[in-house]
């Protein structure tokens, strides 16, 4: 075992408050307060969108297919969503008022 295994490295003290600072409390929150009585319990999916470098520089300077890119996204993952749920692809009432496929 090397000597450089053996020694072991200090530990950084533990976090301490600095003065003046208070922890923020959101669960006395009314809103925190509201989801978790109005909120049922539900698995929650989160995804992630990850574009090869050149797509995303494009997207960054390009507004127009910045937000091209997003409505397919928007699409797939939204017909995805209503497949799993086995509904049926309908009309919504907001797609009255747009041109909706």
């Amino acid at each position: 075992m090397s000597v450089a295994a053996r020694v072991r490295r200090p530990r950084a003290p533990p976090f301490i408050d600095p003065p003046g600072h208070a922890r923020h409390r959101p669960e006395a929150t009314l809103l925190y307060q509201l989801v978790g009585q109005h909120y049922p319990e539900r698995p929650l999916r989160q995804g992630v969108l990850s574009l090869p470098h050149a797509l995303r520089f494009l997207l960054a300077t390009n507004p127009a297919a910045h937000m091209q890119v997003l409505g397919v996204v928007y699409r797939i993952n939204s017909r995805c969503l209503v497949s799993q749920a086995g509904l049926k692809r309908a009309r919504q009432r907001w797609c009255r008022r747009r041109a909706c496929t």
